[in-house]
């Protein structure tokens, strides 16, 4: 396939989780954007997990809150990422979208 990320990440998410959320969105859009689509929703999944840790050095697993410095952008709780918002809205959106370009 030689599709890229870069589609999947042009349209912003309608709301977010934490303060952190757009940053760590915007970190992964760039990351991401010029590295082919995986050819299966697998693959998929893994490189966008192995993505969030490289960035937070946390897992989508956690179940607390983090903050990540260089996300903080002003307010109280700037810097700070919801896992459980990225593994129950963000991986499905993107996920939804990964498959539409298959079809």
């Amino acid at each position: 396939m030689d599709k890229s990320f870069a589609p999947l990440f042009a349209k912003k998410p309608s709301s977010w989780g934490l303060r952190g959320d757009p940053f760590l969105w915007q970190s992964m859009a760039d990351y991401l954007q010029l590295q082919p689509l995986p050819d299966n929703t697998d693959e998929f999944i893994t490189k966008i997990q192995k993505t969030f840790y490289y960035l937070t050095q946390h897992t989508m697993d956690e179940e607390r809150f983090f903050k990540i410095e260089k996300f903080k952008h002003g307010g109280m709780s700037s810097g700070m990422i919801d896992p459980k918002f990225w593994r129950q809205n963000i991986m499905p959106l993107l996920l939804e979208r990964f498959e539409t370009l298959f079809k």
